[in-house]
């Protein structure tokens, strides 16, 4: 499928996250593994890490130091399964052509199973390169949902986005006064920043958000040597809590937070050397677990059952860290927010194109302003309706991640493993397979349905 006549392609490669491939082909390979590896900190290192105190709360720091462990692990398990499973699939498609080659009469490889759709080859949603390894294996219903589920927890970050901006706007006013007034002024500075058809530079000052948890960390870091010289640490820090109770509060944060599978399936595509990339998501994601542990462990000392869900939040009204970290946090997610939209645009624009209502009103491309102001109207909608960052993240967020990161990943591995390879030689992989999928839909059943599931 050809690309939208409206730069979402070119946009996308100037935002630092690497080219689409269209129609199934290879782009062009010219990512370092530095360049990856401070794509995929800026993408992952967000609002998920100044939560991750709140959600320690409710589990004790013990398990949370632990458990983001586990998160972090079974998140690279689906990303190195997305990737071996395109790996095996090449492999057995051209064995499938060789044995078709000398013998036309054989419908496909040794077991005689064809691939689904494997002749056909998927379009591309916008959503990297598994969406199309789910078309090939599963058919294009199952590529569909998958790219839906990609696009949905992208637009929970956007919903997250504005929900917080407009927080930390609030913040610096009474909060009785002009609540109107400053989601009107939000929605225009976002909307003038949708206009823009490129973002170069803009890619740049977003990077500068990770100065601001910088500022954050210390700000922590100096509460807590006040308390402990003031003897007034909270008495509510505890190791560990009943977790049959709150867990799924901590894992809708923690899920959240290590969502790096968008940025990682673009990042292969580009990688100069592919052969350095399980090297570089995992020395990303070991840097993202000290980071999230520290900033975890420091915050829940600091305020234990008191601990905000922006933390920040915690810090004495009026102080610098207070004020300035309102401040920086709204000004770096309104610049990062079309970066973060970008996959929703491209997948937008790509439905657009296929429901042929371009074609029907004469229109070539799909309208760059129809498609952005549109998923801009609707996130404001959602973050009205929904003005809670736990309820988006322990819901949508954690449903679309598991099923995108998690359970789509290994099961797609799994099928493919059954059926062309012996037990023998993959029993360790299906092992993991089955631990990442039990992980990931209990840990979401947790998050969603629990005791102390989320409550609008």
């Amino acid at each position: 499928m050809s690309c939208p006549g409206n730069n979402e392609t070119s946009s996308y490669q100037s935002a630092g996250l690497g080219s689409k491939p269209s129609n199934g082909k290879e782009t062009t390979r010219n990512l370092t593994d530095w360049g990856a590896a401070l794509n995929m900190l800026k993408f992952m290192i967000g609002l998920g890490i100044i939560s991750l105190p709140e959600a320690t709360k409710h589990v004790g720091w013990l398990p949370s130091l632990l458990g983001l462990a586990v998160v972090a692990l079974v998140t690279v398990w689906g990303i190195f399964f997305a990737v071996q499973s395109r790996i095996k699939l090449d492999e057995i498609e051209r064995k499938k052509e060789m044995e078709q080659s000398d013998a036309p009469d054989v419908r496909a490889l040794s077991e005689g199973v064809p691939l689904v759709n494997s002749r056909q080859e998927p379009a591309d949603s916008g959503c990297g390169f598994f969406d199309r390894v789910v078309g090939k294996v599963f058919g294009p219903y199952a590529q569909f949902f998958f790219a839906m589920c990609i696009a949905l927890g992208q637009f929970t970050t956007l919903v997250i986005y504005v929900i917080v901006i407009v927080q930390n706007v609030q913040s610096y006013f009474d909060p009785n006064y002009a609540h109107t007034l400053i989601l009107v002024s939000v929605i225009t500075v976002l909307g003038l920043f949708c206009l823009i058809p490129t973002l170069q530079g803009i890619a740049g000052l977003a990077a500068v958000g990770l100065s601001i948890y910088a500022f954050l960390f210390i700000g922590l870091l100096i509460d807590l040597c006040e308390k402990v010289h003031s003897g007034t640490l909270p008495e509510s820090t505890v190791m560990m809590k009943p977790l049959e109770d709150s867990a799924g509060q901590w894992f809708g944060v923690s899920c959240f937070a290590f969502g790096g599978f968008p940025i990682a399936a673009v990042i292969y595509e580009e990688l100069i050397n592919p052969r350095s990339f399980h090297t570089v998501v995992s020395g990303v994601f070991f840097t993202v677990w000290v980071a999230y542990s520290a900033f975890a462990l420091l915050g829940y000392f600091c305020y234990g059952a008191e601990t905000q869900t922006l933390v920040y939040f915690n810090f004495a009204e009026g102080s610098i860290f207070r004020k300035g970290s309102a401040g920086a946090l709204a000004c770096i997610l309104a610049f990062s927010f079309v970066v973060q939209a970008m996959p929703v645009f491209n997948c937008t624009a790509r439905l657009w194109e296929q429901s042929g209502v371009s074609d029907k009103l004469g229109i070539k491309g799909a309208p760059m302003l129809t498609i952005r102001w549109s998923v801009l109207a609707l996130t404001v909608v959602v973050a009205y309706l929904i003005p809670s960052v736990k309820v988006m993240m322990n819901t949508v967020g954690v449903v679309s991640g598991v099923l995108s990161g998690f359970v789509f990943p290994a099961f797609t591995y799994l099928v493919l493993s059954i059926r062309f390879y012996s037990w023998r030689d993959e029993y360790l992989a299906r092992i993991r397979c089955c631990l990442v999928l039990v992980i990931g839909i209990v840990g979401a059943v947790y998050s969603c349905a629990g005791p102390e599931g989320p409550r609008l």
